[in-house]
């Protein structure tokens, strides 16, 4: 399929290929290739540590064991539905499906009750314990059998019935750790819960079972309680922290705003080499061609900072900070130099006695894309700043032109 959509959108024949019978061996010789310039690797530790091996440039990814907090003052109907709705998408295959909800005790009813109404089985200990023998091996390996299986499915292969239109196994867990085997990843509709007696608990057990098998992955929480949400940000060591959203879909970029991708990095602390969401560009190599712009000593000369040579608009920054305080019951006192305004690339300064160039003091990708879509130039100086992104999209479009005039200018409109 992603061949034929490659060939309709004008890509070379061959641009995909698959390997129909994988082998380690085939895995490594394709590694290993010649030919094979640099390596993207999906999985466990095993086949990243391979890639790393190889010789070749890699980005490898890791496996996830998403935690989903659920937080005392979140809209306990809308979160669960969420999580059932992460859960059995793609029947729990995704690394950052949920796998298992971290709450206070005082929530269980409630959650419990939540979860039977969207259509999840509560398993009891019996059953439970059967799912745990079924599901991990003990080397901690997810059976083979059971990945991304519907749950009917794995509760007959766990030697148990449930209703046909069962789409998420739910088991209660104790602890995080060896001890507690579906504490772990499991790839497949089978949802933990373990419940704790307040939210430094739940803190506590949500970076436990990161700890265990998902660091620097996803983590999740749903809570209306913005400092608890940014106090389980800090916490977690993960590097896609979600709020208020199904995991799968948020950490892919569907219901927010991070990087479309499935395929998920997890940082150097799980011993990846990105903690982003890979994308294409992760895969392209830019060649730069740099000109001489000043003298070695002079890019060490200190220059006194300003809100010309920032681009800062302190109208924006002033009205901002009012905002802040009148929120707070506080009034604001301006300065004198309130209606100072900072030019932009967008609104640059004149000199006077000059119209036809204007040369600007800072320069953004956005300026430079405004200019592109208007026809324009933009004129710089040897005080003009230009972020790194909004040179390199210049140069595809020549866009910039960088002149000596400022200093003139400025000079005859002093004289």
């Amino acid at each position: 399929m992603l061949q034929q959509a490659a060939l309709g959108a004008g890509a070379p024949d061959g641009l995909v290929q698959c390997i129909y019978s994988s082998t380690l061996e085939g895995t490594n010789a394709l590694m290993k290739h010649p030919r094979t310039s640099v390596i993207l690797s999906t999985g466990g530790s095993g086949i990243v540590r391979a890639a790393y091996s190889s010789g070749k440039p890699a980005f490898g990814v890791g496996p996830g064991n998403v935690p989903v907090l659920v937080d005392r003052s979140a809209s306990m109907e809308d979160a669960i539905a969420k999580v059932v709705e992460g859960k059995s998408f793609d029947f729990g295959t995704v690394c950052s499906s949920e796998q298992s909800i971290v709450a206070e005790r005082s929530l269980r009813e409630r959650i419990v009750a939540a979860l039977k109404a969207r259509g999840a089985f509560v398993c009891d200990a019996r059953q439970t314990e059967m799912l745990a023998k079924l599901l991990l091996t003990p080397n901690f390996t997810v059976n083979p059998d059971c990945v991304g299986q519907p749950a009917p499915k794995i509760a007959r292969l766990a030697g148990f019935e449930v209703p046909a239109g069962t789409c998420v196994l739910v088991v209660e867990i104790q602890g995080v750790g060896k001890q507690h085997p579906l504490s772990a990843e499991k790839l497949s509709p089978v949802l933990s819960l373990y419940f704790v007696a307040d939210f430094a608990a739940a803190l506590e057990a949500c970076e436990a079972l990161l700890r265990f098998g998902g660091l620097g992955h996803t983590a999740v929480i749903h809570s209306t309680d913005d400092a608890r949400i940014r106090e389980f940000a800090l916490r977690m060591p993960a590097f896609r922290i979600l709020a208020n959203t199904s995991a799968p879909q948020g950490s892919t970029g569907i219901t927010t705003n991070v990087f479309p991708a499935m395929t998920l990095g997890c940082g150097a602390v799980a011993g990846n080499s990105t903690s982003d969401n890979i994308g294409p560009l992760h895969l392209v190599n830019i060649k730069r061609l740099a000109y001489m712009t000043r003298k070695a000593e002079e890019a060490f000369e200190s220059r006194e900072f300003s809100e010309a040579a920032s681009g800062i608009d302190r109208e924006a920054v002033v009205a901002a900070v009012e905002r802040y305080l009148a929120k707070r019951g506080l009034e604001a006192k301006r300065g004198g130099a309130e209606n100072a305004k900072t030019p932009t690339a967008s609104e640059p300064r004149e000199p006077p006695g000059h119209d036809k160039i204007q040369v600007v003091d800072f320069v953004c990708e956005d300026d430079v894309r405004r200019a592109v879509a208007q026809s324009r130039k933009i004129y710089i100086g040897p005080g003009t700043i230009v972020t790194p992104s909004a040179r390199d999209y210049s140069h595809q479009h020549d866009v910039l032109v960088e002149t000596d005039l400022k200093r003139t200018l400025k000079k005859s409109a002093a004289e």
